[in-house]
């Protein structure tokens, strides 16, 4: 086993066990989505900014959408080329927000 493959599995772990009733994969693919558009860039220039030479295209889509979840050098990747810390692609602070105002309301 790589040292990648174990950083995918430690993600895989913590997106889906610490933070199940959160559904982690869906919160990196919502801060993805937010710090993209803050940027002003569509899916298209930041896949092309994370994978040059490569169709990430799809593979950023489905992350997004919550539906994939990536390694650990791809949330790297991806928050170098939103100029951003990886860590706040990990944020959960908006999301406990939406949800206590939804409960409210």
């Amino acid at each position: 086993m790589t040292g990648q493959n174990i950083c995918y599995i430690a993600l895989e772990f913590f997106l889906n066990c610490f933070m199940p009733e959160r559904n982690g994969k869906k919160i990196l693919g919502n801060n993805i989505r937010k710090h993209r558009k803050m940027k002003g860039m569509t899916i298209v220039e930041l896949a092309g900014r994370v994978h040059p030479d490569g169709d990430f295209y799809s593979h950023l889509s489905r992350i997004e959408l919550g539906k994939l979840a990536c390694s650990v050098e791809t949330i790297f990747s991806i928050a170098h080329a939103l100029q951003i810390k990886p860590s706040e692609l990990l944020e959960i602070e908006d999301s406990w927000q939406e949800a206590v105002n939804y409960n409210i309301h």
